[in-house]
């Protein structure tokens, strides 16, 4: 992850648990695993952090989308910088899943292949 000057690069190792809720609602958990993979020379890697997506379909073409999640990037940042790189990731991460809810193709996908029948 890109991080402003003076800031340090940094980089997050994660592993994801997708679960089915009931009404083809989806929970998507990640976490940190930070001694997966051997380190990048040059970036700090960010060992403590977990997040939370759930997807509940409203009916009539809507859903709601909630998203949890705590990060320390480790290392001396002042609050204010880690507070908008966070800010904004989050807001980045909407924009994301807007387009792809929005994409017909992915909408269409994930209702025939992923979505598990009978829900």
């Amino acid at each position: 992850m890109a991080a402003p000057w003076p800031a340090q690069d940094r980089e997050l190792i994660t592993r994801s648990r997708l679960e089915w809720l009931p009404g083809c609602g989806l929970r998507l958990r990640v976490w940190a695993d930070a001694d997966a993979l051997p380190p990048t020379p040059g970036l700090v890697r960010i060992r403590a952090s977990q997040g939370l997506w759930q997807a509940t379909p409203l009916g009539a073409g809507e859903s709601l989308i909630r998203l949890e999640t705590y990060t320390h990037p480790g290392g001396q940042l002042p609050g204010w910088l880690v507070n908008q790189v966070a800010a904004r990731s989050a807001f980045e991460s909407f924009v994301a899943i807007k387009r792809l809810m929005e994409d017909g193709k992915t909408t269409g996908l994930m209702a025939a292949q992923l979505c598990p029948s009978g829900q």
